[in-house]
Parts: structure tokens; C-alpha cells; sequence
């Protein structure tokens, strides 16, 4: 039998607990930058939605439909928006900039999302509000932003 030296038997543990502590780091700290990713994506959508709901609110509640297409328009230049989508009060579509099918998202799929609360639906991450001025319901506000640039934002 051959003699294993006394260097070996004592730096084979360290190189091992190295190892193995280098690979839990990794895998820890990359799903800390993958929730920070998610997190920074979901409070996008958040914002421009409490934007949206602010411009639409005012001006479909004021029956300025002037006002409601300028707040839309708004979004149109930004590059990662997904799309808007909006419903009256009886559920018909309204305003629309872009189209959800494009995401495979139909207008039931949307219609079942809970109000307020932001979603992430693969290649989007959208969320739903509802539409009300003096406590009268004016209907449904979709905002989406695309999510294809997220793995770009993690590998950084």
C-alpha cells in the first residue's frame, strides 16, 4: 500500500471546504442579484402605473379624453414598454398601445390578474389597476414592460 503524505491528508479538507464554500457563495449571491433584478423590474412597472393611473383617473374622470391620450402617448417612447391596455367600466376595450397578443396574453388573461398587483409573466412583467375618480369606477388600466433585457441586467 502506498503512504498518503501528511501534507496531502491536511490540505485535501481545506481544498474541499474551499471548494464547497466558493459554490455556496456563488449560487447565494447570484439569487440575491436575481431577486434585486426582479425587484428593480416590478418597481418599474409600479411607478409608470401610478403614473398612468393619475393621468387617466384625471382626465377620464373629467371627461377629458384630450388628457387621456396625452397621458398614453406618454409611454410610447419608451423602448421597453410592453404594452398598455385599458377597459371601460363595463370591461370593452378602450385604449390601447401595443398589443398584448404579441406576448400571447389575451384580454381574459389580463381581466383575471388581481387590481394592484404586479405580475411577471415570462416576457412580461405587467400590472393591473383600477380606474376611479370621486369614487366612481371608470375602469381597468394594464401597463406591461418587456422583460428580455432582464438577463442582461443580471449577468452585469
Amino acid at each position: 500500500m502506498k503512504k498518503v503524505s501528511v501534507s496531502f491528508k491536511i490540505l485535501l479538507p481545506i481544498l474541499i471546504i474551499g471548494a464547497f464554500m466558493s459554490i455556496a457563495s456563488s449560487l447565494f449571491f447570484a439569487s440575491i442579484i436575481v431577486g434585486n433584478v426582479n425587484n428593480q423590474f416590478s418597481e418599474r412597472v409600479d411607478k409608470s402605473s401610478a403614473y398612468l393611473d393619475l393621468g387617466l383617473n384625471l382626465s377620464l374622470g373629467t371627461g377629458n379624453m384630450v388628457g387621456a391620450k396625452n397621458t398614453t402617448d406618454y409611454f410610447k417612447k419608451d423602448s421597453e414598454l410592453a404594452f398598455i391596455y385599458i377597459f371601460d367600466e363595463e370591461n370593452e376595450f378602450f385604449i390601447k398601445i401595443k398589443d398584448p397578443k404579441e406576448y400571447e396574453i389575451s384580454e381574459k388573461d389580463m381581466l383575471n390578474l388581481k387590481n394592484d398587483e404586479v405580475a411577471d409573466l415570462g416576457d412580461v412583467i405587467i400590472k393591473r389597476s383600477r380606474l376611479e375618480y370621486d369614487n366612481e369606477f371608470l375602469g381597468t388600466a394594464f401597463i406591461a414592460y418587456k422583460t428580455e433585457h432582464r438577463s442582461d441586467s443580471i449577468n452585469e
